[in-house]
């Protein structure tokens, strides 16, 4: 916990039988929402919480190889607040909605040679869904607004093992 109130828990275990192994990861966390002063209603820091769980899968050392494959979900949602004077129609508080969900799938790939040299492959993929909204109380006019994004990634790393030297490409 800290001041301004906020929490943090989190958690991990993993198991792990010769040469494979697995584990699962959560964390949660919550930030309360701060203003600047008392009496405004406008937050200066929306409130803030974001959940998070996930998996790990691996093989160690199969003739060489290393093998890892993590996924993860992570929500993050916060509300902020704040008010609006629209001319001739008066007064509006606004609360200010934002969720985004992320999936992230990661897969790597090391290769030992016997001069001590490596290869690395690592694949990786993110996608986002995300939504954030202007709610008006008592107004008929809201917005919303959606997004979705995708990031692929690879990564092919080589490292050469040559004598007192190490070369990485």
């Amino acid at each position: 916990g800290r001041h301004p109130w906020g929490a943090l828990a989190q958690g991990q275990g993993f198991y792990r039988h010769e040469a494979l192994w697995a584990g699962v990861e959560a964390s949660a966390q919550y930030n309360q929402p701060l203003r600047l002063r008392d009496g405004i209603i406008d937050y200066a820091v929306p409130e803030r919480r974001q959940y998070q769980i996930g998996g790990r899968l691996g093989a160690t050392d199969l003739d060489g190889i290393d093998l890892q494959l993590r996924a993860r979900f992570i929500r993050d949602e916060q509300d902020g607040l704040t008010q609006e004077s629209v001319p001739g129609l008066g007064v509006y508080r606004i609360d200010l909605p934002d969720r985004v969900n992320r999936f992230v799938l990661q897969g790597r790939e090391v290769v030992h040679f016997e001069d001590g040299s490596t290869l690395r492959v690592s694949l990786n993929r993110q996608q986002t869904d995300g939504e954030t909204s202007k709610d008006r109380a008592d107004s008929p006019v809201d917005e919303t607004r959606t997004r979705r994004g995708t990031l692929h990634s690879a990564e092919l790393v080589g490292t050469i093992a040559d004598g007192d030297r190490t070369w990485v490409l």
